[in-house]
């Protein structure tokens, strides 16, 4: 903007009041519609731009911390459930029986690995360690009988002192 040459303190007052409305502008420019100042501007949008990024990228961090697990709340292992926790929630589910899992269902597979951290054998079986030190579920026979209070299907499973108690077809506790 070009000065006009009668600005100076010794103009009318009119005058210097124009003048000094321009020496304001000169020494504090209005940043949004100055042209030359367009730093400010490429500054807050790139500000937006990052801040955007970042926002949209939150879910997928999230999604990338997170574990499913077969939650079985101690005292009621009739209420099993998955929920999703964050890895470092891991370790404390763990210690209480829970176990990493994309179902709460019983390893029903004779021959599957069972044991700590693991779904539990389903009715019939045990989980039975072989000379490795490795668990898996083994079927219950009358010469390898299942525990009192475990699942059964038949009486040949359980001990002859625990015999299988049915509840339904199939839905037996050997001693119970």
């Amino acid at each position: 903007m070009a000065r006009p040459a009668d600005c100076s303190p010794r103009s009318r007052c009119q005058t210097y009041r124009r003048c000094s409305d321009l020496d304001r502008q000169e020494r504090d420019p209005d940043m949004s519609v100055q042209p030359r100042h367009s730093l400010l501007r490429t500054r807050t949008m790139c500000a937006a731009f990052l801040m955007f990024a970042a926002t949209a990228l939150i879910p997928q961090v999230a999604a990338a911390g997170n574990t499913t697990i077969c939650h079985i709340p101690p005292g009621n292992e009739a209420n099993a459930h998955l929920i999703t926790v964050s890895e470092n929630a891991v370790p404390a589910h763990l210690s209480h029986g829970d176990f990493v899992a994309i179902s709460c269902a019983c390893t029903a597979t004779e021959g599957a690995s069972c044991g700590a951290n693991q779904a539990p054998c389903c009715a019939g079986l045990k989980c039975v360690a072989d000379v490795t030190g490795a668990f898996s579920c083994v079927a219950g026979t009358s010469s390898n009988t299942l525990p009192q209070g475990s699942a059964c299907t038949a009486s040949s499973q359980c001990d002859p002192l625990y015999p299988c108690n049915f509840y339904g077809p199939g839905d037996g506790v050997c001693g119970g």
